[in-house]
């Protein structure tokens, strides 16, 4: 996917571009190890434009590869133009608040209990470590059949 397909509600310097935010992203020279927000803020987010729309079955998240940043826990939201969102919810209607990281190297993973139809996924940051907002990400799903 193309790096340009990433983009964040805000980042840290000129140094964690969004593309910074893959899962298997690492210290690189003066490339941080994840997305970092530009602030501490409750409501941060990343996401991703698919190429053609998708059916997402899964996330995987970690923290900062090369610092003690992670999220504790957040929120996934979807779309289909880029401009309408709905977070994904519980099956009785309620908004599912996914538990994140507590190291900056594990992968968390959570599978989606109603795969999601969408172009866009957003991870909106719930609750993070004391001093930032830090992200890397994969979801898993395929191309949407239309059926």
């Amino acid at each position: 996917m193309d790096d340009k397909r990433l983009t964040a509600s805000s980042q840290y310097n000129s140094n964690p571009w969004c593309d910074r935010g893959r899962i298997d992203t690492v210290l690189e020279g003066p490339l941080k190890g994840a997305w970092c927000s530009g602030f501490a803020l409750p409501g941060e987010w990343i996401q991703v434009e698919f190429d053609a729309p998708m059916t997402v079955q899964a996330i995987q998240t970690r923290g900062r590869s090369d610092y003690n940043q992670w999220v504790d826990s957040y929120t996934l939201h979807f779309s289909e133009d880029g401009t309408n969102w709905e977070p994904y919810q519980e099956p009785y209607g309620t908004v599912k608040i996914f538990s994140g990281n507590f190291d900056s190297n594990t992968t968390i993973e959570h599978s989606l209990h109603a795969p999601m139809r969408a172009k866009y996924a957003r991870v909106v940051a719930e609750s993070f470590t004391t001093n930032n907002i830090a992200l890397r990400f994969e979801l898993f799903g395929c191309h949407y059949s239309g059926e």
